[in-house]
C-alpha cells in the first residue's frame, strides 16, 4: 500500500513555477516516524499521532496529507462487572446483565502540512479528528444522546478534534510546537514500545478495555493518553546529538485549542482560575511543567531506547477566607526503557509521585495525601510480519477520595500481531485485571459500600487496522 501526497501548495490556490503541483509516493511505515530495533524492525504502536515533522519537503514546497486509520474490534469479555445489583434505599429491588459478546471500533481522520522555507526553516501544522459517538458509549470516549436506533445514533455521530498544533524551527536549532498537542512525556514515550503498548492494539491502552464495562479498570495511567496531549500548550524539540535529546513544556490550565472565556472569576469555573470559591474547581490543576529526554542508541546487535522526565504544576486554590486547601499540586516523574536483540525485546515504564492517576491532584482528606505509582513490565518477539508479547501492568494511587485506602490494580495483558501489508494488521489479544479499593462498590448501583470493593474482569479480542 502506498501513500500518494501532494507535494506542492498550488492545490492551495498558490501561482508560480516554484508551486508547480505534483504527486510524491510516500512509504507510510517510515511516518509516522518508528523506533525499530537492531534488526530493522519496526515496533511503531498502531495508534501513534503525528510527530511533526513527519517529511522533509524541498525549499520553498509544501507537502499536504490526508490520512486515516479504521479499526473494527470483535471480542468477549466477562467477570464480576457483567451482572450488579440495583438498590433502592438500602434493598435489592433488581439485577442488570450484559452479554459477553460485543463488537467497537473506531474511526479517525488526519490532516497536515509539512512545508520548508527557502532559508532552510522548517514548519507546519497537524491535527487528529476521532469519531464522536452517540449512544452507548465506549469507556475512555466521548459520547452525545441517549442509546437509541441504530441510523439514530449514526446520524447523531460527529468529529472532534483531539490534537491541532502547529510547528516551525530547523534541524541545527530545534523545533518549536504550539496548540493542542503531545509534551515531553508523550512525544518521549509514543512511539516506542517501553509500555507495553506495541505488540497488540495497546493492551490496557488498547481496544478490548472498550468492551469492557467502564469500571473494568482504573485507565491507563501513561502520559501517551489524551489527559496529557490534548492540552494547549507550547513545546519546544532540541535537535539529537548522539541519539540523546531533549524536551521542555509549558501548559497554563488544563484548557483545549479553544475560547477559554468566563463570565467572571468570583464566581470560579473559568480556565484560567487561580483561586476558587467553587469546589470543584480545587480539583484543577494550573501552570503545569514538562521536562525529559530520550536516548536511543544501538550497542552492536542490541538496541537502547529510554526516557526519563518529569511534570509539576500549581493549582487552583481556596478561595473561601479561612478555608483549608483541599489538593495537593502535581509533582510526579516518568521514566522507561526497552532492550531489543534481533527481534526480542524486553521493556519496562514507570509513572508516579504526587498524582492521582494522569495530571490530576492528589485529595487533602482523612487519609492525607497518598503519593500514586504505576508500572509495566514485559516482553516481545518479532520475527517477519509476526509479532508477540506479554505484560504486567499494577496500579497503585488514591482513586475515589471517599475509599478507605489507595485502590489497586494488577492486570495482565497477551496479544500478538499479524502484517498483511504496509497499513493492514490483525491483532489478537487477550486482557485479566484485578481492581480493589476499599469503601467503593464498583458493581451494583445504589449498593452499601461495604459490597463490590473487587472487581475481576477478563476480555478477548480480535482487531483489524487499516490506516491510509
Amino acid at each position: 500500500m502506498r501513500r500518494l501526497l501532494v507535494a506542492s501548495a498550488a492545490l492551495l490556490g498558490f501561482a508560480g513555477a516554484a508551486h508547480a503541483a505534483g504527486l510524491i509516493e510516500m512509504n507510510p511505515t517510515t511516518s509516522p516516524p518508528s523506533v525499530g530495533d537492531a534488526t530493522g524492525v519496526t515496533t511503531t504502536p498502531p495508534k501513534t499521532g503525528w510527530n511533526a515533522p513527519d517529511f522533509n519537503p524541498d525549499p520553498g514546497k509544501v507537502i499536504i496529507r490526508l490520512d486515516a486509520l479504521l479499526a473494527w474490534d470483535v471480542g468477549a469479555t466477562g467477570g464480576t462487572l457483567n451482572r450488579g445489583t440495583v438498590y433502592t434505599a438500602g434493598v435489592p429491588t433488581g439485577t442488570g446483565k450484559s452479554d459477553p459478546f460485543q463488537m467497537s471500533g473506531y474511526f479517525r481522520l488526519y490532516f497536515g502540512v509539512d512545508g520548508k522555507l527557502l532559508n532552510g526553516m522548517l514548519w507546519g501544522a497537524q491535527s487528529e479528528m476521532r469519531t464522536n459517538f452517540a449512544g452507548e458509549v465506549p469507556p475512555g470516549y466521548e459520547g452525545t444522546g441517549a442509546f437509541g436506533s441504530p441510523g439514530g445514533n449514526a446520524t447523531a455521530t460527529t468529529y472532534y478534534v483531539r490534537r491541532a498544533y502547529g510547528y516551525i524551527g530547523t534541524p541545527a536549532w530545534g523545533l518549536i510546537r504550539f496548540g493542542q498537542g503531545d509534551g515531553p512525556l508523550s512525544l518521549f514515550t509514543t512511539p516506542g514500545i517501553t509500555t507495553g503498548e506495541a505488540f497488540s492494539t495497546g493492551a490496557w491502552d488498547g481496544d478490548v478495555p472498550d468492551l469492557m464495562p467502564g469500571n473494568a479498570s482504573p485507565g491507563w495511567f501513561f502520559n501517551d493518553v489524551s489527559g496529557e496531549y490534548a492540552t494547549n500548550k507550547i513545546v519546544y524539540l532540541s535537535p539529537t546529538w548522539f541519539g540523546l535529546n531533549a524536551s521542555v513544556s509549558f501548559a497554563p490550565n488544563e484548557s483545549n485549542l479553544a475560547v477559554t472565556e468566563c463570565s467572571n472569576s468570583a464566581s470560579g469555573n473559568c480556565y484560567a482560575q487561580a483561586s476558587s470559591v467553587n469546589a470543584a474547581d480545587q480539583s484543577h490543576w494550573r501552570n503545569e511543567f514538562e521536562a525529559a529526554v530520550r536516548y536511543q542508541a544501538n550497542f552492536g546487535p542490541v538496541a537502547l531506547d529510554s526516557m526519563f522526565g518529569g511534570q509539576i504544576s500549581g493549582r487552583v486554590n481556596q478561595g473561601i477566607f479561612g478555608a483549608a486547601e483541599t489538593h495537593k499540586n502535581v509533582n510526579a516523574i516518568d521514566g522507561g526503557a526497552s532492550l531489543t536483540f534481533m527481534g526480542a525485546s524486553v521493556f519496562g515504564h514507570v509513572y508516579g509521585g504526587q498524582v492521582n492517576g494522569l495530571n490530576t491532584q492528589v485529595t487533602i482528606g482523612p487519609r492525607g495525601a497518598p503519593k500514586g505509582w504505576d508500572w509495566t513490565a514485559g516482553a516481545q518477539y518479532t520475527i517477519g510480519p509476526w509479532t508477540a508479547g506479554a505484560s504486567y501492568y499494577y496500579v497503585n494511587n488514591e482513586g475515589t477520595s471517599t475509599g478507605l485506602n489507595n485502590q489497586t490494580f494488577r492486570a495482565e495483558a497477551v496479544g500478538g500481531t499479524y502484517n498483511w501489508a504496509p497499513g493492514f494488521n490483525t491483532f489478537l489479544e487477550y486482557l485479566h485485571g484485578e481492581r480493589h479499593q476499599a469503601g467503593v462498590d464498583f458493581v451494583n448501583s445504589g449498593g452499601p459500600s461495604a459490597i463490590g470493593n473487587n472487581v475481576s474482569s477478563n476480555g478477548i479480542a480480535l482487531t483489524m487496522l487499516i490506516q491510509w
